[in-house]
């Protein structure tokens, strides 16, 4: 997650990294069940915007297309 916020040059990355994987943890099937993707999604959303940081949709659209193109 990191990497991901790094390369699209997020500011203060580490600790939005860590907010974000621990909401990819609480819902690992989020690829299979509609309702955990959107609760990652919400939860995606929440971590990005207590950073302030712009263009929140862009960025989890991005880290989710990412990581289902990795699985």
């Amino acid at each position: 997650m990191f990497w991901l916020l790094k390369r699209i040059e997020v500011a203060d990355a580490e600790p939005i990294a860590r907010s974000m994987e621990a909401v990819l943890t609480e819902h690992p099937y989020w690829r299979q069940s509609a309702a955990q993707e959107r609760d990652v999604r919400r939860g995606l959303y929440k971590a990005l915007i207590e950073a302030k940081v712009e263009k929140v949709g862009d960025v989890v659209g991005y880290v989710l297309n990412v990581l289902r193109r990795a699985s």
